[in-house]
C-alpha cells in the first residue's frame, strides 16, 4: 500500500512538472532533460506526454532518439 502512494505522489509531481516545461522554467527543463538522458526515455510514460500533458508543438531534444516513433505529429528539434 505505501509504496503504490509513493509512486502515485510520484506520478502527480512529474505530470505537474511536465506542465511547466519550457524555456522559463529552467530548473523543470534541466529536471525533464537530465532524466529523459539518464533513463534513455520520452516523457512520463511515452513522447505523446508532451503534446498531450504539456501541450508543446516539438517534442525536447532529450527524448531518447528510440522511444519517439516516425509517424509522430510531432516535430524532434
Amino acid at each position: 500500500m505505501f509504496s503504490s502512494q509513493i509512486e502515485k505522489l510520484v506520478e502527480q509531481s512529474m505530470r505537474l512538472s511536465i506542465e511547466h516545461y519550457s524555456s522559463d522554467e529552467v530548473d523543470v527543463v534541466n529536471a525533464w532533460d537530465n532524466v529523459q538522458a539518464s533513463l534513455s526515455c520520452c516523457g512520463l510514460f511515452n513522447v505523446t506526454d508532451w503534446q498531450e500533458m504539456a501541450n508543446i508543438s516539438t517534442i525536447p531534444s532529450s527524448c531518447h532518439k528510440s522511444t519517439v516513433p516516425v509517424n509522430l505529429n510531432l516535430q524532434n528539434e
